[in-house]
């Protein structure tokens, strides 16, 4: 599972979750995804959350909001490539 960023350029920050449980992503998907960020160098926050595909999206609202917070208050973006 190939992701080819091509002749697009992420300038920007991204926050990547997932539920452990998730039944509706396959895992190789998500981690290939992560990898292709990472590896053009798009600062890519990860975090895994206990739920599945549904529940992920409630346990990770305050970690989403507090990241969305950070990026207009100009804070740097931590990267877990």
């Amino acid at each position: 599972l190939g992701v080819d960023l091509g002749t697009y350029k992420i300038t920007f920050p991204v926050l990547q979750y997932r539920g452990a449980l998730d039944e509706v992503i396959p895992t190789a998907t998500e981690d290939a995804v992560r990898a292709a960020y990472c590896a053009a160098g798009v600062s890519t926050g990860w975090k895994i959350y206990p739920g599945d595909h549904l529940l992920a999206d409630n346990q990770a609202v305050g970690d989403v909001v507090s990241w969305l917070g950070d990026r207009f208050a100009g804070r740097p973006a931590r990267s877990d490539c």
